[in-house]
């Protein structure tokens, strides 16, 4: 691969994963919005807006620090993101966009983002063009930087300076469903602890370890064990199985967009997930930093099957 830090779908980009995959067929025609499933008043949070374009992030250049609700709604022309992270001090936005730029030449080196490992990223909201995506997310003081959650994506960054101290006291969320992120003997895993169910829920992820991580969430047409889902992923180079495996290939998977963006180690943030029936699994493609092979945490085991009714 290209890159060391596919925050949003590294593998399945290798992978050569179909649009059609990503959207459900859903798009800015296609049906009315829903409405929020959460809301700042229900939460007992402060909210603010934020609206993706292919032109940039419709965002308020400068907020009080605390927990907020975030509503990214998503008029780009493909899915987006709208996901915050803190740069170093001393670069200047112009430099860490060049900081992203892809490599010149097919012999140069990978960028490097382990930088960004050691940054602070509070995350954000997915959603395909037309709907919105919600999570609430804590925002300590300083310089931002708003972003597609995704090295490669095209959309320019904005800046949000986070102004005052944090709050004594946060709000608590109270969240139907807790995915931690773990550290093993192996690498990464998840542990998930409450009653996943079909349609939306208010779910928190806390990361527990040493790297940042997200969840991606996608449904198999068949029940698979750990090593049958190892196998569709790493299998083969185009992640097809043998045609006498019995097993589906990456593209007859189902793929949500209601996935939980990156955050940095020691964070939470509480996403709004939208879960599909069927044979569910979550999954993180980060590249582990500390793998000879830099590997994705998939690979080390990150990920953890869900049926869901």
């Amino acid at each position: 691969m290209k890159r060391s830090f596919g925050l949003l779908v590294a593998l399945l980009l290798a992978l050569a994963m179909p649009v059609a995959a990503l959207s459900h067929d859903a798009s800015p025609e296609a049906a009315e919005p829903a409405p929020p499933f959460v809301t700042s008043a229900g939460l007992g949070v402060s909210e603010f807006d934020i609206v993706v374009t292919d032109d940039g992030f419709d965002v308020p250049s400068s907020i009080p620090a605390g927990r907020y609700l975030v509503n990214v709604t998503n008029n780009a022309s493909d899915a987006a993101s709208a996901s915050f992270f803190m740069p170093p001090a001393d670069w200047t936005l112009e430099q860490v966009q060049a900081a992203f730029a892809p490599p010149e030449g097919e012999d140069a080196p990978p960028p490097d983002f382990s930088w960004l490992y050691r940054s602070p990223i509070a995350g954000g909201a997915s959603a395909l063009p037309g709907a919105t995506g919600q999570a609430v997310i804590d925002l300590q003081p300083g310089r931002w930087v708003v972003w597609g959650d995704d090295p490669e994506s095209a959309i320019p960054m904005a800046e949000v300076q986070v102004t005052g101290a944090m709050p004594d006291t946060l709000r608590p969320m109270t969240p139907t469903v807790t995915i931690t992120a773990t550290s093993t003997g192996t690498g990464y895993g998840f542990d998930v602890i409450g009653d996943v169910v079909a349609g939306p829920q208010l779910v928190e992820f806390y990361n527990k370890t040493d790297q940042p991580h997200f969840v991606a969430a996608m449904v198999s047409p068949v029940p698979l064990d750990d090593d049958q889902f190892m196998q569709v992923m790493m299998g083969q180079e185009d992640g097809t199985p043998g045609p006498d495996s019995g097993l589906p290939s990456m593209e007859e998977m189902q793929f949500s967009p209601s996935g939980i963006t990156a955050i940095s180690a020691g964070l939470k943030i509480w996403a709004v997930m939208d879960f599909a029936p069927g044979h569910n699994i979550i999954v993180c493609f980060v590249t582990d930093l500390n793998s000879p092979e830099m590997l994705p945490h998939s690979a080390e085991g990150m990920f953890e099957q869900i049926e869901v009714a």
